[in-house]
């Protein structure tokens, strides 16, 4: 045969057996989607399947594992693509994936988090900012180089659906060059197309825009880069419907009050991590907060400052305007060698979501008076104070917290049932005890009925005198209230209750390490 023949015949054969091996694998395609078909797990019905996919879809940082599930059979494909919801998430930066999800999506509400190092791909925020109008929640992390009105100049458009927003400049890395350009400050201006706007986070960033009136703002958080106060004030003036407050940035260190008070009505927590402290003395007294509130400041107390310098201290006659200082049961002092803590509970046998937690770092030696008394809340109706300080075996160092301070403290607390003494020196045991038996016109807490000492190492003999004294003064049979003593971890302890046993009939008895004697 001619060359030219042989060769037509081989590829007349070829593309047979071409067709008989597409047909085959048509075959094996038609079996294996049978056999899926009947899959324990296909017999699921759709919605439970699309429920398991969107577990998929959350799980994944780029969502990109949703993509996987349409590649494992039909079945799990069709059902995918014909389930918009599960599309309405974007965490992609390529362009034709993110056009992908928005076609997918159909005209559902989205979910967009775009984070890069880089600048944004200009094709995926321009596939992005089209689709804004139906956008509910938004979170974008951008590299420090990249100006913020590159963001916000989209922002500022109609966003009817947006419930989220999230906007963060991310860190440098470490040994990172800074910008060389300075980034323009950025002034808020008025803004009312984000009407269902429920919750603002904004990490690094300015604040973009003020809602004109009234917002539908549940949830602010401001960290790192703060308004002034006085934009502050309008943010909060404007957010009406507000539960949870936070605040962890810088205040301008030239920072003055201002006369406004902004009613919280419903707000739930307030939190506050700023330096210097006289920005936070600054805006509280312009916050006025119901009693459900739960109020944590954290502050950096510099040389020369003092507990006041947060929060200034409870004036009867013209107290702050927040219900939440009001009515406190228990008190809570805890003392280290760099921080002081105080917390305030509703209940006087609460222990774990305070009221009012103040912690202050102090860079002078010791706490300064205004910790131990002039608290910056109502003292008149608690029942139980905890005073843990740091004194140990590792670091026997006491603050020695002088009977000056207890004169000036004991007396603000005259509804007091129980006290608790935890992880102190025997100095300040001293004179702690020794203030309890002074004789005056008015005696110290007098409901008083159960003190505790825990921690306590090498009380001296001075310290079990005056104790004996407390006892037999304000004994039930001397006329007082005091019902009972008990001891964790005193050295000591079982001496003295020997020597106390014609006493313990007064009481209901002594405690040690857990047991009654």
């Amino acid at each position: 045969m001619p060359v030219e023949d042989v060769r037509d015949v081989i590829r007349r054969e070829v593309e047979l057996r071409r067709a008989t091996v597409h047909d085959l694998y048509d075959e094996i395609a038609e079996l294996q989607s049978i056999h899926n078909l009947v899959a324990p797990i296909n017999s699921l019905p759709p919605e439970l399947l699309n429920m398991v996919f969107s577990c998929v879809e959350d799980a994944s940082a780029e969502n990109t594992d949703l993509i996987s599930v349409t590649h494992v059979c039909r079945h799990w494909r069709d059902i995918a693509l014909h389930a918009p919801i599960l599309w309405t998430r974007i965490a992609l930066k390529h362009p034709e994936g993110v056009r992908t999800f928005l076609d997918r999506s159909k005209a559902l509400p989205l979910r967009v988090s775009l984070s890069t190092e880089k600048l944004p791909i200009v094709a995926t925020v321009r596939s992005l900012t089209a689709e804004i109008h139906r956008t509910r929640v938004l979170k974008v992390s951008i590299p420090p180089s990249l100006a913020l009105d590159v963001v916000t100049q989209k922002l500022l458009q109609a966003t009817p659906k947006l419930e989220e927003l999230f906007l963060e400049r991310l860190q440098l890395p470490p040994g990172a060059r800074r910008p060389t350009v300075a980034l323009p400050e950025v002034n808020p201006v008025e803004f009312d197309g984000a009407p269902l706007l429920r919750c603002l986070i904004l990490r690094g960033m300015r604040l973009p825009y003020l809602p004109k009136g009234p917002s539908a703002l549940t949830n602010i958080c401001l960290e790192g880069a703060l308004p002034t106060l006085f934009v502050l004030l309008d943010l909060l003036e404007r957010s009406p419907l507000l539960e949870n407050l936070r605040i962890h940035g810088p205040f301008n260190e030239d920072v003055h009050e201002d006369p406004r008070l902004v009613a919280l009505a419903h707000l739930k927590t307030l939190d506050i991590y700023s330096f210097p402290a006289a920005g936070i003395a600054a805006l509280l007294p312009s916050l006025e907060l119901p009693a459900q509130t739960n109020v944590t400041l954290n502050a950096t107390l510099d040389f020369g400052d003092d507990f006041s310098e947060v929060m200034p201290a409870y004036n009867a006659a013209a107290p702050l305007p927040m219900g939440c200082l009001q009515g406190l049961k228990r008190l809570q002092l805890v003392w280290t060698h760099h921080e002081l803590t105080l917390q305030a509970f509703r209940g006087a046998d609460e222990f774990h979501t305070p009221a009012l937690q103040i912690t202050a770092i102090f860079l002078e030696p010791r706490p300064g008076p205004r910790f131990f008394g002039d608290w910056p809340l109502d003292t008149a109706q608690v029942e139980s104070v905890v005073l843990c300080g740091s004194f140990t075996r590792r670091h026997p160092y006491d603050f020695a917290i002088t009977t000056e301070r207890w004169a000036e403290m004991l007396p603000a607390l005259p509804a007091v049932r129980t006290l608790r003494v935890m992880s102190v020196g025997s100095r300040t045991l001293e004179d702690l005890v020794g203030e309890l038996v002074k004789e005056r016109r008015e005696p110290l807490c007098p409901h008083l009925e159960a003190i505790e000492f825990f921690d306590v190492f090498s009380p001296r003999k001075v310290f079990w005198q005056k104790l004996t004294e407390v006892v037999k003064g304000r004994a039930p049979k001397a006329g007082g209230t005091l019902a009972s003593i008990e001891f964790f971890n005193v050295e000591g302890t079982a001496a003295w209750v020997e020597t106390l046993k014609p006493l313990a009939g007064e009481l209901d008895g002594f405690v040690v390490n857990g047991e009654s004697k």
